[in-house]
């Protein structure tokens, strides 16, 4: 499911909220080299493989780069029917929820997001600038009346608002939401990518967030993704934490 989004045919964005990742495919991304290297790591369009370390190395790396994906799009996908509800709510509507509570489950900006994130890595690698953020968020954006990748969120919300207006990063980060977790939703690729280089993957998210985030915002980001990267090299939970803050 995560995949589609990732394909080589067809560029990733965010979709409307409800819609889920089916719901990515169609326009074609901007012309351009589309290879990024981290550690031990070698990212295209069309996925990614792991090339300059030992096999068990690879094989670790990769499995733990799809359960970080992976994981993200399932749950969001779990918690996406409840959304804002508070904990009564979802107790007296569902019970104890243990599964998908809908029949056909599907994730929100928070899965879309992320892969948007992810091809801006396949692209750019640790080249990645603010510019090139801006100019993928009117590529696949803020330039379209219509089409797959439109933005959901309060923050990409506001955000579109200010591209539209003509402001340029970080200006156009300067909106209500510019607190929110919106760039913590789509920062685990960059942890993936940085795989034990949490200053690395705090750097590159801060990259990212500048068009959409300030302060705490950024700041959410970066304890993602850095605490990803950690996690991508197997350290334990403490160690994670400790690479968060």
């Amino acid at each position: 499911m995560l995949t589609k989004g990732l394909s080589g045919d067809s560029a990733a964005g965010p979709t409307p909220r409800g819609h889920g990742v089916e719901g990515i495919r169609g326009r074609r991304a901007a012309p351009g080299p589309v290879r990024a290297k981290g550690p031990a790591m070698e990212m295209t369009a069309g996925g990614s493989h792991l090339d300059s370390a030992p096999f068990p190395e690879v094989a670790a790396l990769r499995e733990r780069a799809r359960g970080a994906l992976l994981g993200l799009a399932v749950g969001d996908a779990l918690g996406a029917p409840a959304e804002n509800m508070r904990p009564s709510e979802i107790r007296r509507r569902w019970g104890r929820i243990e599964g998908f509570v809908s029949d056909n489950p599907a994730g929100t900006d928070d899965t879309e997001y992320a892969i948007f994130s992810g091809l801006l890595l396949a692209r750019h690698g640790s080249a990645l600038t603010v510019t090139h953020v801006e100019n993928a968020w009117h590529h696949w954006l803020a330039d379209l009346d219509e089409g797959p990748f439109r933005g959901a969120g309060f923050s990409e919300r506001g955000t579109l608002e200010n591209l539209r207006r003509g402001l340029a990063a970080p200006i156009t980060a300067q909106h209500r939401h510019a607190w929110s977790d919106g760039l913590a939703m789509r920062a685990a690729p960059f942890g993936v990518f940085a795989a034990g280089r949490p200053a690395e993957a705090a750097r590159l998210v801060a990259v990212d967030g500048t068009v959409s985030h300030e302060g705490e915002g950024i700041y959410g980001g970066q304890a993602v993704a850095a605490g990803v990267a950690a996690a991508m090299t197997g350290a334990g939970p403490a160690s994670v934490v400790a690479a968060a803050q």
